[in-house]
């Protein structure tokens, strides 16, 4: 067909919206886009009288299309002229590259005599904590830009510097800016600035989402003397969150710590269980800040480690000494509590007054006398029933506490999960008090073992839940596994390809083990197939592999979209082509993690093919982005308070293979193809779903690992895509990003979670587990 036939049928299939304008000196300015297919982007040639100079992805910001709310607005392409080409040239034009057909219309130099002003445009920046920069593309513009946080006006800043723009062979230079926000903004909440020209235009990349943290926060207290901390900072922008190792944990603890207030007037019972010395634990009460308390060692059982107790005693004592009692802690004897505990706990309770259990960080001491914080995160059942990492020290209300020990609870794991057998939507009311509240005795992981066991598996079976606990092993905590069947019905399992048929015959054969004893289908999702693939794709089809063909640029989620529109299971498997599991049942593991209550998501531990682990549960907060937990440990590694030997919920799971039910996936609309095309389309897909009051999990006991090595997605894109993705993702989601449920405000936010402790911590403040908070985004932004 020749190259006008093909435009002709190419604008009958696709309307097009395009244009093509000059906008002076030697700045050309278009757009195209496909308004049947806004995920579509489109690559564009530019000619002059008639011969190509250059060619380029029009996937730019075009203000006029994000003002129409078309798209995400990027469709856009930007190129500057040579001078010299310019001055012999009499027509300019811009066409879809192989197809020939006409972007917006042709321009005639000579034509339009004078050049065009150019137009004061340009894009702003956020370099992380409170420093920003940016260009204008008019460099004649003397006027300074309004910096607007928040809606008000706080500044007003010059460009002062250059900037050069575009590919080494396409660079036009403009006038660059940079600036620092005022210290008032680093205080650790979510806060959008916008930049705006004199002529009263909001700069690209407007609003920006940024988020800085100062060197101290209400609600912590650090000591006037001059510590090592403060020697380390010095030189330093505090405006940003730094770290300091978990070696160095006492000084830390004797910098921050939680500020004095006004204690509640309410009487606390202290319940002290197992054989540790009771006697240190009471000396620790006598020099608490809150003292209306009255304590009791229970009788200690047989086993030193055992958390048994007769629940007679406990009865008698509220009875009697602790009969004006209204709050319960429990806790290990040998406990020794920090001076403020009770006051802290008296207080959560007082600002959260339909809580009904609390828990709080503590401290462990290792056989050389050192300590080591235990940084847990907001309630998370999953966690709790296969670590009972909550129930070594912990509140209730006295009701609840009268009711559990009507609930056959006869240790302290039981005694806890017994509060939530009539219904999980207690968990709502299960408050967090991060920074630690005591420095336990010791926990025996092995001995404590087998009364976590029975009480999880209790506690499944009060809930009429199919459910079986396993062994386990824990390294710090005691560990079980919990087993679940998978729901009935059929797993669809779709795989992206494109042009490795090495790995995905070696992945496929990984799939077919793990779907021997389930009803499963395989759609394998071919993207720019090569003539290698063909004979491959007609090998599988007789195997029964359903080959979708989905032509054009990577993208990541409409690829998803796509295979769980033509899905026929009630669960949908993501799974990069790449990836095979490391044992045969690591489908049959997640999918009984989906068939968990209220999960919209599960997913695996990930391998690298060097061994390293690649993902370990996702953390958000790092950059203001989400981060892979764990990069840093070998396959076999307990990882920081045993997350990498239980199952536990994180805020989202990884996109190289996300379990998901389909009717779920598809009620919150899939992933987003036009915002999140390559990165982080699984992310959003599940803060969508915690939104729903959906849980997402992570099973360690699920593991697949890299085939070879493969380079990152971003890799193969231009990072503009990365960043422009990222930059929507801080605007939708900047509340969750800013404070993971998951992730302790006591641990650093650098780029490797779970390394180093924040300093100084982002907050002591009491917190609860809630859905996702989602922002209304224009498209554009």
């Amino acid at each position: 067909m020749a190259p006008n036939a093909a435009a002709r049928a190419l604008r009958r299939e696709q309307p097009l919206l395009t244009s093509f304008r000059w906008v002076g000196k030697q700045l050309f300015l278009g757009y195209v886009v496909d308004l049947s297919n806004l995920k579509t982007r489109f690559v564009v040639e530019i000619l002059a009288d008639g011969y190509p100079i250059t060619v380029i992805r029009a996937d730019q910001l075009a203000r006029e299309l994000a003002r129409e709310k078309i798209g995400d607005g990027c469709y856009g392409f930007a190129v500057t002229l040579r001078a010299d080409l310019l001055r012999d040239c009499a027509c300019v034009e811009a066409r879809l590259a192989n197809l020939g057909a006409l972007v917006g219309t042709p321009i005639f130099l000579d034509e339009l005599g004078d050049e065009a002003e150019a137009p004061s445009v340009g894009e702003a920046q956020w370099l992380g904590g409170l420093r920003f920069s940016g260009w204008l593309e008019n460099s004649s513009d003397p006027a300074p830009i309004g910096i607007e946080v928040d809606g008000l006006l706080v500044d007003r800043v010059r460009c002062a510097n250059w900037r050069h723009l575009g590919t080494p062979e396409n660079a036009r230079p403009v006038r660059g800016f940079d600036f620092h926000l005022p210290s008032r903004f680093a205080d650790g909440l979510v806060h959008r600035l916008v930049a705006v020209t004199a002529r009263g235009q909001t700069l690209d990349g407007c609003p920006l989402s940024f988020l800085a943290y100062p060197p101290g926060l209400a609600g912590v207290e650090a000591d006037r003397e001059e510590s090592p901390f403060d020697r380390a900072d010095q030189g330093l922008d505090r405006s940003a969150a730094i770290s300091v190792p978990f070696s160095d944990y006492r000084l830390w603890r004797q910098k921050y710590r939680s500020a004095e207030g006004v204690s509640p007037s309410i009487q606390i019972a202290v319940l002290l269980f197992g054989r540790g010395e009771a006697n240190d634990t009471l000396e620790s009460l006598r020099d608490q800040s809150h003292q209306e308390w009255a304590a009791i060692s229970l009788k200690a059982a047989a086993r030193p480690a055992a958390t048994s107790f007769e629940q007679e005693e406990i009865r008698n004592f509220l009875r009697q000494d602790g009969a004006g009692c209204d709050l319960a802690v429990c806790a290990l004897a040998g406990s020794l509590f920090a001076p403020n505990a009770l006051q802290r706990i008296a207080q959560a309770f007082s600002s959260f007054s339909n809580a009904a259990i609390a828990y709080g960080d503590f401290e462990l001491q290792a056989a050389d006398g050192s300590l080591w914080p235990i940084a847990l995160p907001a309630f998370d059942y999953e966690r709790m029933l296969e670590q009972g990492y909550c129930a070594h020290l912990f509140v209730m209300r006295r009701a609840i506490l009268e009711r559990c020990l009507g609930n056959s609870a006869n240790n302290l794991y039981r005694l806890f999960n017994a509060a939530l057998d009539e219904d999980l939507s207690l968990r709502q009311a299960i408050v967090h008090l991060p920074g630690a509240l005591a420095t336990l005795p010791g926990i025996d992981a092995r001995g404590m073992a087998s009364g976590l066991r029975k009480a999880s598996a209790l506690h499944l079976q009060r809930r009429k839940d199919k459910a079986s606990c396993a062994r386990a092993e824990g390294a710090i905590f005691p560990a079980v596994r919990i087993l679940r069947k998978a729901a009935p019905g059929r797993v669809s399992i779709a795989i992206p390809a494109r042009n490795h048929v090495d790995r995905l015959r070696e992945c496929l054969a990984s799939v077919s083990c793990a779907t021997a004893n389930i009803s499963a289908e395989i759609l394998v999702m071919d993207n720019d197939r090569g003539g290698e693939c063909l004979e491959f794709f007609s090998e599988i089809k007789r195997q029964g592999v359903r080959v979708i063909h989905a032509t054009g640029a990577f993208n990541h989620s409409d690829l998803a979209n796509q295979a769980a529109n033509a899905a026929s299971g009630e669960a949908l498997c993501l799974l990069d082509d790449d990836l095979k599991g490391l044992e045969a049942n690591w489908l049959e593991e997640m999918l009984g993690r989906l068939n968990g209550p209220d999960v919209g998501a599960v997913g695996p531990l990930l391998i690298s093919s060097s061994g390293v682990v690649e993902h370990g549960g996702a953390v958000l907060g790092p950059n203001f982005a989400p981060a892979d937990a764990f990069r840093d440990r070998l396959l076999g590694d307990c990882g920081y308070g045993d997350l990498l030997r239980v199952a536990h919920e994180c805020s989202a799971a990884p996109s190289a293979c996300l379990l998901v039910n389909r009717k779920d996936y598809l009620a919150v609309g899939g992933m987003d193809a036009v915002q999140f095309p390559i990165s982080f389309g699984a992310v959003d897909l599940c803060l969508k779903l915690r939104a729903k009051g959906k849980r997402i999990i992570f099973t360690p006991h699920a593991r697949l690992q890299r085939i070879s090595s493969k380079p990152s997605r971003r890799g193969a894109l231009n990072d503009a895509v990365f960043e422009r993705e990222l930059r929507t993702l801080r605007a939708k989601w900047g509340s969750s990003l800013a404070a993971d449920p998951y992730y302790n405000p006591t641990l650093s936010v650098d780029p490797v979670p779970y390394s180093a402790l924040a300093s100084p911590p982002r907050s002591f403040a009491p917190r609860t587990n809630g859905p996702s908070g989602e922002n209304a985004v224009l498209p554009g932004f």
